[in-house]
C-alpha cells in the first residue's frame, strides 16, 4: 500500500515507509521535506538520510530548513556545485 508521498507503507501500520529495495524502513516523510525531495529529485536513499535528521530532539520544520539541512550535507561532502535544481525558497 502506498501513502500520499507514494512511498510504499508496511502492512502492520507503524508509519514506517520502504526503501525501493523493500528492505530498509525509513519513518514517514515530512510534507515540507517531501517538497524537497520533489524539488531536488533526491532518490530513496537520500531521502531516508534526511528524513532520520534530529538536532537535540528537533528536526527542521519547513521546506527552507530542509533545503538548508540538504546543502549543508552536499557542502560537507563536497557536492556544493552542480545541484541542478535552481535553489529559491519560494511559497
Amino acid at each position: 500500500m502506498k501513502d500520499r508521498t507514494g512511498q510504499r507503507q508496511d502492512k502492520k501500520g507503524t508509519g514506517h515507509a520502504w526503501l525501493d529495495t523493500g528492505r530498509v524502513p525509513i519513518p514517514f516523510t515530512p510534507p515540507p521535506l517531501a517538497a524537497v525531495t520533489a524539488a531536488f529529485t533526491l532518490d530513496g536513499a537520500t531521502t531516508a538520510m534526511l528524513v532520520r535528521v534530529n538536532v537535540d530532539g528537533a528536526r527542521p520544520q519547513t521546506r527552507e530548513g530542509w533545503t538548508l539541512v540538504l546543502l549543508a550535507v552536499r557542502q560537507a561532502c563536497g557536492h556544493a556545485g552542480g545541484t541542478g535544481t535552481d535553489v529559491r525558497m519560494e511559497g
